[in-house]
């Protein structure tokens, strides 16, 4: 299965589950891996860990344009803080 999948983004927990959320109101579904687990995040010392994001290499058309918009949201955001 590993090699079906297409690792979307990068970035914080939070970042991530945003992310997510957008590609599952387009039905696409994926999944989020820390390095140690997928699907469940960790913190160490209150350092939150790079998350990567994977979905199906399949739906990666459908899902480049929502996953760009959600980069230059994010881009965004931070310049305007």
């Amino acid at each position: 299965m590993e090699d079906k999948l297409y690792r979307a983004f990068s970035g914080s927990e939070i970042e991530a589950i945003l992310l997510q959320g957008a590609l599952e109101d387009n039905q696409i579904s994926s999944i989020y891996r820390d390095g140690s687990t997928i699907g469940v995040s960790q913190f160490y010392g209150g350092t939150p860990l790079t998350i990567d994001l994977f979905i199906n290499k399949a739906d990666l058309g459908t899902a480049t344009p929502i996953i760009e918009e959600f980069i230059r949201n994010q881009n965004s955001e931070k310049l305007n803080e």
